[in-house]
């Protein structure tokens, strides 16, 4: 199971570090091209998680077609209001070539203007693709430095082993 993180603020980046501190293969995905060249040279992303160095088997790129290449799982970390631009520019980005299994918010909050969840927003963007959210009582910080941590994985009723092995793999 590959993940792709879209979004590499402190969250995003937390959870892409997570994860390949696992063994996961997981890329992440900056938005701008220049904070994705800084984190390539520093392995470390100053801006948001200062002191937390990027595992060496975490692929960092602001190509998001590339991030997409064979994920499986998507998490999108941005914040809510910018939550439809991102998910539409995953769709683009994956084509019909990438069938994702789950798209994944780690967004809090609702949308602005229509009060929607991330995950409707996320749905109305991609119905085909199933989507969830993780949520729980964390800390960026404390997650990138591997601190123990308390989340749950939802999505909606008929997805249950999937997401079962998304949690085992989490």
């Amino acid at each position: 199971m590959k993940f792709c993180v879209v979004g590499a603020g402190a969250w995003g980046t937390a959870f892409a570090v997570h994860l390949a501190r696992l063994g996961r293969p997981v890329t992440l995905v900056p938005r701008r091209a220049e904070q994705a060249a800084a984190f390539v040279a520093a392995r470390e992303n100053n801006e948001y998680l200062p002191g937390i160095p990027l595992p060496a088997s975490l692929v960092v790129t602001a190509d998001l077609a590339a991030g997409l290449r064979d994920a499986t799982v998507v998490l999108l970390a941005c914040p809510s209001q910018a939550l439809r631009e991102t998910t539409a520019r995953v769709q683009a980005a994956r084509g019909a070539a990438v069938p994702l299994k789950l798209i994944v918010s780690l967004a809090k909050g609702l949308e602005l203007g229509s009060h929607l969840r991330p995950t409707q927003v996320i749905a109305s963007v991609e119905p085909a693709v199933p989507v969830g959210a993780i949520t729980g009582p964390t800390n960026a910080a404390e997650v990138a430095r591997g601190l123990p941590a308390a989340m749950v994985l939802g999505a909606a009723s008929g997805h249950e082993t999937l997401l079962a092995e998304i949690q085992t793999a989490i």
